[in-house]
């Protein structure tokens, strides 16, 4: 079992000791989903995962490995993520939060949990060999409602401060120029579009059945300093 980068896994395999093994690894839904986004980060990495895993097919074939890739989409409910997580640390501490005004497309996350169940699943099952799999939540949401959710999953009224876009877009490039952040105007744009899995292959060949989003605060959760 791979759940660290996918990209970290070729090297691994092209030891001459590595022949005929069942891999399992953890891919992402990114390689759809940011494949064509405005940002030239999140194409970057799309082409990433998408090179990592046509390695690992072409590793496969050569040394008789018996690979399944699992994509997941928006991972949650660790308090560890980089969307959900914040958002419920702000909430935690604050009990608002700001919310750019927009119209947002629909968002699946998916709970590490049911992801590890789908490791678990697919390992001593051969109708997952040479397969990949997109994994996507229980539920679809736009991204506005999956915030009011974090509210009223935690019993808290939920109270979203609507922030004109173009001041998130200057607040945007202006932690990029001050702090470094990673994060661009990008973001924005692609928060437009449906961003969704679907389980129906997973459904089939293993039983693959994910909660509905559960936005209640995770016992790890911090709330932000």
């Amino acid at each position: 079992m791979h759940l660290a980068p996918i990209w970290l896994l070729p090297p691994l395999l092209q030891r001459n000791d590595c022949r005929g093994l069942r891999v399992l690894a953890i891919s992402s839904c990114s390689l759809h989903a940011k494949i064509d986004s405005p940002s030239t980060a999140e194409r970057a990495l799309a082409l990433r995962f998408s090179e990592a895993e046509a390695a690992l097919w072409s590793l496969a074939q050569q040394n008789g490995h018996r690979l399944t890739l699992l994509r997941p989409t928006m991972l949650y409910g660790a308090g560890r993520d980089g969307t959900v997580a914040p958002m419920q640390r702000w909430i935690k501490r604050w009990r608002v939060l700001p919310f750019p005004v927009l119209d947002y497309g629909l968002r699946q996350p998916v709970h590490v949990e049911d992801v590890a169940g789908a490791v678990l699943a697919c390992l001593d099952n051969p109708a997952t060999v040479g397969k990949a799999y997109d994994l996507g939540g229980g539920e679809r949401l736009m991204l506005d409602a999956l915030a009011q959710r974090l509210f009223s999953d935690n019993d808290l009224r939920p109270r979203l401060l609507p922030v004109p876009r173009q001041a998130v877009a200057l607040a945007i490039s202006l932690l990029r120029r001050w702090r470094g952040a990673q994060w661009d105007s990008a973001l924005l744009q692609r928060a437009l579009r449906d961003q969704v899995a679907d389980n129906s292959a997973a459904i089939a060949d293993f039983g693959y059945a994910p909660r509905p989003f559960d936005g209640r605060f995770p016992p790890a959760l911090r709330a932000p300093r």
